[in-house]
């Protein structure tokens, strides 16, 4: 299996990758911000690691390696995704696992978005992500699984802060 890491930025759970799959792929349009160029040299050197530098919704299916894979939407990834669940379908493969994660809507999780949000935006002359607003979050309650192809099962974790959603295909 394949271990894809959707929004990989510094390479996020490599490790994981490396131990547990047969390829660890990096989705990741900002590879050349997240990488200095010595990291991004080795990487490309390892044939188990592959980086593709390209929003999710613009990879094609012939760049992701033959077998199943495991899909990680790092966290609150899939908000920031265009139209996600055309993306998701133009690459999956009947077999494939999709992980989701993102902010959780109860109170405590609110009050660490907001923190952190506020502690981003200090650094800025403008606000970049209100947290109050809902732009940037993920409400995996309305996710459209019968616009997904090959869905079978899927399961549900809620947490204090975070909601995690695995798909089976």
């Amino acid at each position: 299996m394949n271990f894809i890491a959707v929004g990989a930025g510094e390479l996020w759970y490599l490790k994981y990758g490396l131990k547990y799959a047969n390829k660890y792929i990096s989705i990741e349009p900002l590879t050349k911000i997240f990488l200095n160029d010595s990291i991004e040299y080795l990487a490309k050197q390892m044939k188990n690691i592959i980086l593709i530098e390209k929003m999710f919704g613009d990879v094609k299916k012939d760049e992701i390696p033959e077998g199943n894979s495991l899909y990680v939407f790092l966290f609150n990834i899939l908000a920031y995704i265009e139209n996600p669940i055309p993306a998701i379908n133009k690459l999956l493969r009947e077999g494939d696992i999709l992980f989701i994660s993102a902010w959780n809507t109860k109170k405590r999780a609110k009050v660490v978005r907001k923190r952190y949000f506020n502690y981003l935006n200090k650094f800025e002359k403008q606000v970049v992500i209100d947290p109050e607003e809902s732009v940037g979050l993920c409400y995996l309650d309305h996710f459209l699984f019968e616009s997904l192809k090959y869905y079978k099962r899927h399961k549900r974790m809620t947490g204090k802060i975070t909601d995690i959603l695995i798909i089976y295909t």
